[in-house]
């Protein structure tokens, strides 16, 4: 008997040690499929980009490079943005580009979206989507964004690191959702990383996306009115400030002094009352760029995003905006 639950227990630490080894070769960016497709192609096939942007679907599917690029006159940029991404995911993505993008040397600007530690809601602690981005370096964020570390968000952030360690659902059998496929991957990457949802939408016959867009269309009056009102200027929010805090030390970094980080706000969020946080800069699109964007109806797509105009729109202003910096950092270093 002995013998028996000796050989059963040296089984199961054989099977636990394999999910570890497994679990391990899928972490990392690679558990963010759309980042890991585009991060290669840009390593492949984009080797004279000096602008890079990370974000959630407001950059994915609002930041358009080729806009942005003829509005700057000096930048090759590729999107790096991915649906759903908060701004923790979105440092882990950052600090893995830093650490792994072989012509690190040729990135000049990187543009990070204003955007916060987003909580983990219900059963998502189980999917590799919310937990790929967790290790020591991020959870000391969360801790400190959400006190105490052993209960409440914390916990469910904690949970998650260790559901993903252990979880043979995870390591077995696919259980997300792809943004990107062989449907519309083609026209993604053709526009570097930069996929509109109207595309989307006529390429993938998405019901998701049919019914987001069906529920703008039948109230656009009222949620065009919503977001016009958000040309105000707001303080910078407290579940910003970790994330700003790392980029911060990320800029200070010795090893990339010769990149500016730049902080991106999109029209659907308020503007900052600031253009700097410490050593960041932060490009705040015009008043007037900022209102003429949200009280546009055909720039919409759906309730949360702007539709193929409205994404040329935003990345022509941003670019003036981008514009106006280089400017004004040109004329503090001649002073």
């Amino acid at each position: 008997m002995k013998s028996y639950l000796h050989s059963l227990l040296k089984f199961f630490l054989l099977c636990l040690g394999v999910v570890l080894i497994l679990s391990l070769l899928k972490s990392g960016a690679q558990g963010n499929k759309e980042y890991y497709v585009k991060f290669k192609d840009l390593q492949s096939n984009h080797k004279e980009t000096n602008t890079v942007s990370f974000g959630s679907s407001h950059i994915f599917r609002q930041f358009k490079p080729t806009t942005f690029d003829q509005t700057t006159k000096k930048t090759y940029s590729y999107n790096l943005g991915t649906p759903a991404a908060d701004g923790l995911q979105n440092i882990f993505l950052l600090e893995d580009f830093l650490d792994n993008y072989k012509n690190i040397e040729n990135i000049e600007y990187v543009l990070f979206e204003y955007i916060g530690i987003n909580k983990i809601k219900g059963q998502n602690h189980q999917t590799l989507r919310n937990s790929y981005y967790l290790n020591a370096s991020t959870l000391s964020l969360v801790f400190g964004n959400y006190p105490p570390w052993y209960k409440g968000a914390s916990l469910s952030f904690l949970k998650a690191y260790l559901l993903r360690k252990l979880s043979f659902k995870n390591v077995f059998f696919n259980t997300e959702t792809r943004r990107l496929n062989k449907l519309n991957i083609k026209y993604c990457l053709k526009e570097r990383g930069y996929l509109a949802l109207e595309t989307d939408l006529r390429v993938t016959k998405n019901s998701k996306l049919v019914s987001r867009k069906k529920y703008f269309d039948t109230h656009e009056e009222e949620l065009v009115k919503k977001f016009s009102g958000r040309d105000r200027k707001v303080s910078i929010k407290k579940k910003n400030i970790p994330v700003l805090d790392r980029l911060n030390k990320i800029s200070n970094h010795k090893d990339y002094n010769h990149i500016q980080f730049l902080v991106v706000i999109h029209p659907m969020y308020p503007m900052l009352k600031v253009d700097k946080y410490k050593n960041l800069n932060i490009l705040n699109l015009s008043k007037k760029d900022h209102q003429s964007i949200l009280t546009n109806p055909s720039y919409y797509f759906d309730k949360g995003h702007l539709g193929k105009k409205g994404a040329k729109a935003f990345s022509k202003a941003l670019g003036k905006s981008f514009n106006k910096f280089v400017k004004n950092k040109r004329k503090a270093k001649n002073k």
